[in-house]
């Protein structure tokens, strides 16, 4: 083989070996001619620009690929670096440029442009080798605009900042804010080590502390220290420090906010707390929306039995004998921002207490409330007392009591006693009735005088309704011109549109009664007497003067009377119980006070003025009903009351209440069956089982008392009915019923309406 021929096979064979070499290379790879067309593109370089090697060789490189800056402007062939290369000879290193591919998008490149030259050294062309840097310029951008971003942060953060060097201690960077708290200018800031930071005495600490931690970790650390500024005033500062690298050196960045008056605050706040947990009373303080527990001294402790762990996140009814209350306790707090009155209490063992509370509201800066401060004392062995002074007091006037309730009781059981006689042998139906309706009203009297001693002694509590005054004023008239002396002028003054009021009517009956009465002892050569009734809006000026009102609607009474009134020693005492000016056997005593009572558990309030020899005047105010205009629920005719032949069980040892009970409901179409006591009432049930529809039963009866009778007829029939009756106060058997489930008490003396009303409630339930 000829020698040329042999070398020509040699240098096809290096090509196609160098070829292979430049397909397989990672990056992208062009030969130029000396015009700037693709003479060779390596599948890398074709894959970069989106072509395929062959739709790249003979093109223009420049107009292909390298025709326009990032922004879109044309890039002219004088500026192409490549083509300079090839003009020029001269090799160039470019790290950022922009190629484009197929699809018209642009990418970053970094590329070498060699020359490639003959024997001679004349350039024949160029040998570009490229490869796509998009994402690391993309990703050195972000980090340079993060950079940027850090240091404006750190510039403009409200809280001060600086940064030190961890080698040196020398301070490399201070914020404004930084500048601001510790009273350097900039470049003062910057000359400073974090030990001048520090008063001198810390600064052994300091270096002690570096020197154990040094080099300091990479890592994040907190701590409080005592810092100095320019003037030399030291301050407390809660310091957070972070290992960075600023501008190629490594150190930490420290962020140190003044707590100086948080620190004083918190000592002074642990300070109080420390002598609220000291103080004897009860200190308690509560979140006013959900009502729990934040703050219990050790007088809580020592009161209660809980312990501050046990208290602290529980509701406040953990205390309270009646949940209610904190009801009523916290719209007092919205009204006036404290409360102060006595409630009942529970400690952990169970005991009741007598406690005297305190409360004041503590409001938000946007004065909505959040929380309510209570100084809780224990009284109640001071209660004790007063209950057990009372009892004596009771005791020391018993006589005066017995003379007076005897005299008024003589007076009621005189007309009874002779007008039965007249029953008996009257001639004319009309003498009858008024026999009937005087013994009625006698009877009712008597009943009145009876439930005075009950609502002084207990507390009696009636039932209240809507009431119109205008009827119960004009009843009061009624007896007064019927029973007063004829010397007395009796009359009445009120607005047609007066407004209702929600009370006993019994209890009013007997207020409005008991100051007639007293108006007419007062005016024994005769006068006038005036019962006056108004609408009235009582402001905070008005409750101010009265003492004990509150402001709202009320309707006012005036009783006034032309009597002898009342000197100023006389009148400081009238509400006193068992105080009485009337002569011995004339009076009990009870009946201003209890009056008073009345009105006050009504809500209301009472004030008097007198003048001797001129007359009184007695003002009694009582809230108006919050629904009002209206008089409440219409009253059933007794009349209409009727039963269906239900089988009614009446047990009483009293028989003429048992015979005129069982007559009453007989003719309103009911049958009935009478006992005497409770073994007999359990003989008849057993017997009537099945027909027995309600057992109305006393609470006071021989052998058996009514709660052990209906626990017996509950056990033979648990689904029985009952209504019970007493002519004790209703407070007396009222928690045992509920107990048995029995919430229907008749108080005695009752009229046929409640009977027959509280019957029928019995069985329609």
């Amino acid at each position: 083989m000829p020698k040329h021929v042999k070398s020509n096979e040699t240098i096809a064979q290096l090509r196609r070996e160098q070829e292979l070499i430049l397909d397989a290379v990672g990056e992208g790879i062009y030969h130029l001619d000396l015009n700037g067309n693709f003479v060779f593109v390596n599948p890398k370089g074709a894959e970069l620009v989106g072509r395929s090697p062959d739709e790249l060789v003979g093109k223009p490189a420049h107009e292909t690929i390298h025709h326009k800056h990032s922004d879109g402007r044309e890039y002219s062939p004088a500026e192409c670096p490549i083509l300079r290369t090839i003009r020029e000879g001269a090799q160039c290193r470019i790290t950022n440029d922009v190629f484009w591919r197929k699809d018209g998008t642009p990418f970053r490149v970094k590329y070498v442009s060699a020359p490639i030259r003959d024997q001679q050294g004349a350039v024949l062309g160029a040998i570009v080798v490229f490869d796509d840097v998009s994402k690391e310029i993309a990703a050195e951008t972000r980090i340079k605009l993060q950079a940027e971003q850090y240091r404006l942060l750190f510039d403009t953060n409200p809280n001060p900042m600086w940064v030190f060097d961890t080698g040196s201690s020398k301070i490399l960077a201070a914020n404004q804010a930084a500048i601001a708290q510790y009273g350097y200018s900039r470049e003062e800031f910057l000359t400073l080590t974090i030990k001048d930071l520090r008063p001198a005495q810390d600064v052994p600490e300091l270096l002690k502390a570096r020197a154990i931690s040094s080099p300091m970790p990479m890592s994040h650390y907190s701590g409080q220290f005592r810092h100095k500024k320019k003037d030399g005033s030291l301050m407390v500062v809660d310091v957070y420090s972070s290992p960075l690298l600023w501008d190629g050196v490594a150190a930490r960045m420290v962020t140190g906010i003044d707590v100086t008056e948080r620190k004083r605050s918190h000592e002074l706040l642990q300070e109080q707390a420390r002598m609220l947990d000291q103080s004897h009373d009860a200190i308690i303080v509560r979140d006013f929306k959900d009502r729990r527990i934040v703050f219990w001294n050790r007088g809580a402790e020592r009161l209660y039995g809980w312990s501050a762990e046990e208290a602290i996140g529980r509701e406040i009814g953990l205390i309270l004998a009646d949940p209610d209350e904190i009801s009523s306790i916290s719209e007092t707090l919205l009204e006036k921002g404290e409360y102060r009155g006595v409630v009942k209490e529970i400690t952990k063992d169970g005991r009741t207490l007598f406690v005297e509370v305190w409360t004041t509201l503590i409001k938000n800066d946007d004065g909505s409330p959040r929380s309510a401060l209570s100084i809780n004392n224990d009284i109640t062995e001071q209660k004790k007392l007063e209950m057990q002074l009372l009892r004596t007091q009771r005791l020391d006037s018993i006589g005066t009591l017995a003379s007076g309730v005897a005299h008024d009781l003589n007076n009621v059981l005189t007309p009874i006693i002779m007008c039965s006689q007249i029953v008996r042998t009257a001639k004319t139906e009309e003498h009858r009735d008024q026999a009937v309706s005087m013994i009625e009203e006698s009877a009712r009297r008597g009943a009145g005088i009876v439930k005075q001693v009950l609502t002084f002694a207990r507390g009696v509590e009636g039932e209240r309704v809507p009431i119109k005054p205008s009827h119960l004023i004009d009843e009061m008239i009624d007896i007064a011109k019927k029973t007063f002396p004829k010397t007395i002028e009796i009359s009445s003054r009120y607005p047609d549109d007066l407004w209702t009021i929600k009370a006993d009517p019994t209890q009013l009956h007997q207020v409005l009664m008991n100051l007639c009465v007293n108006a007419r002892d007062a005016m024994p050569n005769g006068g006038a007497l005036v019962i006056w009734a108004e609408n009235l809006n009582v402001d905070e000026s008005y409750a101010a003067m009265a003492g004990d009102a509150k402001p709202g609607a009320y309707v006012g009474f005036r009783v006034s009377d032309t009597g002898i009134g009342m000197p100023p020693a006389v009148l400081e005492k009238i509400f006193d119980p068992f105080f009485t000016t009337k002569d011995l056997g004339k009076g009990t005593g009870l009946g201003l006070s209890t009056a008073l009572g009345i009105v006050k558990s009504h809500g209301g309030f009472v004030s008097v003025y007198s003048e001797v020899g001129k007359g009184t005047t007695f003002k009694l105010c009582l809230p108006a009903d919050a629904t009002e205009g209206t008089t409440g629920s219409p009253v059933t005719s007794a009349e209409n009351l009727q039963g269906n032949g239900e089988l009614i069980l009446v047990v009483d040892d009293e028989e003429s209440i048992l015979r005129v009970t069982k007559m009453i409901l007989e003719t309103r179409n009911y049958r009935v069956v009478a006992a005497h006591d409770g073994p007999e009432a359990v003989a008849i049930f057993a017997r009537e089982l099945n027909s027995v529809a309600v057992v109305l039963t006393d609470m006071s009866l021989p052998f058996m008392d009514g709660l052990s009778l209906i626990r017996s007829l509950k056990k033979l029939k648990p689904a029985m009915r009952f209504v019970a009756s007493t002519g004790q106060s209703r407070h007396a058997h009222e928690e045992e019923l509920r107990r048995l489930g029995v919430d229907l008490l008749l108080t005695k003396p009752y009229d046929t309406q409640k009977l027959l009303e509280t019957l029928r409630c019995a069985l329609t339930r």
